[in-house]
């Protein structure tokens, strides 16, 4: 999914020359993620496509803007922030016990997070994905 995200985001920006920020913040604390807001996620799964809640997406921004195929309900829940050259993200999103540092961006950008509860019990791992590069970091939560 975070892939998918990722290449629609590229294919929004073809198309507007700027990315999607679909997302009112990006939700690394398990809040206003879509398509679960307001609810944290959990093992339960839910339906993609949706109208996007008010407090998890930007005034007049929608997950439907993004052409985003799923084949069926997911289990995480996934924010998106975007921004324009030499405006630095404010964002702060920990991996490994770290917290992830932005660079100054020399052209636009974007970020990507997915935060899910795998185990079902209350650990909720991170995917996070940007725009500064082609990793996808990946923590699991407290071990």
């Amino acid at each position: 999914m975070v892939q998918g995200i990722r290449v629609a985001q590229e294919a929004y920006h073809s198309e507007t020359q700027q990315y999607a920020n679909i997302s009112s913040a990006l939700a690394a604390n398990h809040f206003a993620l879509y398509p679960q807001a307001p609810r944290e996620p959990g093992t339960y799964k839910t339906a993609w496509g949706v109208p996007c809640p008010a407090q998890a997406c930007d005034s007049g921004m929608d997950w439907r803007m993004l052409p985003i195929h799923v084949d069926g309900p997911v289990r995480f829940g996934y924010s998106t922030i975007a921004g324009r050259a030499g405006e630095r993200p404010t964002a702060v999103v920990t991996i490994d016990g770290k917290q992830v540092s932005w660079p100054l961006p020399k052209d636009d950008w974007f970020i990507i997070t997915a935060v899910g509860d795998v185990e079902g019990n209350g650990v909720f791992a991170t995917v996070l994905a940007s725009s500064f590069s082609n990793e996808i970091l990946i923590d699991p939560g407290a071990r």
